[in-house]
């Protein structure tokens, strides 16, 4: 059976030919103004979840360089205030071998039990050292400061500074640096400062109220020796400790950041155009469509109205 091409199917033909070929100028152009192989799900359905699985991705990470930021700066803050605390325990240590000499006088000893008071205090700020108002060294209470600072009228000095070991406890402030991976950021004032039977607060009372006493003499003051060394080698451990947290989170850290170059080119790979291909294909499309419009100009045939006039 013989099929009959009319004038009519010719026409239709080519008009949805010519709209076919809109259509793909618009995505192309589209494409080209936005800088995207796709605008919405539709367009593209398998690059759009991908692409969504990579911004989520992305979230992630940023959230978890975050927290990896700011606890390695609670870390590194932890870490110097230690030092500080240390370098107090060396010099206890220079004034606590002046004591022992027992041709000092009771002024002499008395400056000394001043100092070592004055140290103590500083200490007491060490422990009360405060990022946005949070405590380093209050454990997971953070709003309470772990260290009643003292009076220098008091007798002797500064002797009724406290630290307030039953007003924080001792949990640790843990941060999430990747999916279901948790590393502490802060070192619980409770394990820092109150190592063995008195503490560093309570080796330095003691010191004090000895170097105070003017029966006491070098002999008796030097035993304290012994008790600061112990306390100096505490902090050491801890810093040590402390020390190797940082180095995992630093490492960490890199780790987020490399990942977030990688998923961020994985993203642009599937969403972002490649604009020399575009182009060339934008340009061989509209030479297409041009000679579309100037073929079907021809195909359709002249009526009785374009012979009129």
């Amino acid at each position: 059976m013989s099929f009959r091409v009319t004038q009519s199917i010719l026409s239709n033909n080519m008009l949805r030919n010519i709209n076919k070929s809109y259509k793909k100028l618009e995505t192309l152009q589209e494409q080209m103004a936005t800088n995207r192989q796709f605008s919405k799900p539709s367009d593209n359905p398998l690059g759009a979840m991908k692409s969504m699985q990579y911004r989520t991705q992305l979230f992630e990470n940023a959230a978890f360089q975050k927290n990896a930021s700011e606890a390695l700066g609670w870390m590194e803050m932890t870490d110097g205030l230690i030092s500080e605390a240390g370098d107090s325990l060396t010099r206890v240590k220079e004034l606590l071998v002046q004591a022992t000499n027992d041709t000092l006088g009771e002024k002499e000893r008395k400056a000394i039990a001043k100092e070592l008071g004055q140290i103590k205090e500083h200490m007491g700020t060490v422990a009360n050292a405060n990022i946005n108002g949070r405590y380093l060294f209050s454990g997971t209470a953070t709003d309470q400061p772990p260290y009643s600072p003292g009076s220098e009228t008091a007798e002797p000095p500064f002797q009724d500074g406290r630290f307030n070991g039953d007003a924080i406890n001792n949990d640790l402030m843990e941060v999430e640096i990747s999916k279901g991976i948790y590393i502490p950021m802060n070192v619980p004032g409770k394990e820092l400062f109150e190592h063995g039977e008195q503490g560093v607060f309570g080796v330095l009372d003691q010191i004090i109220t000895d170097l105070s006493d003017p029966t006491k003499r070098g002999e008796e003051l030097s035993v304290h020796m012994a008790a600061v060394d112990a306390q100096k080698e505490h902090f050491s451990k801890i810093q040590s400790s402390l020390g190797g947290r940082v180095n995992r989170l630093e490492n960490a850290s890199n780790r987020l950041e490399e990942q977030e170059v990688t998923m961020t080119a994985m993203l642009s790979e599937n969403e972002d155009i490649d604009i020399a291909k575009v182009i060339t294909q934008l340009t061989a499309q509209n030479a297409l469509h041009n000679a579309a419009l100037s073929t079907g100009a021809q195909v359709i045939q002249k009526t009785l109205v374009d012979f009129l006039g």
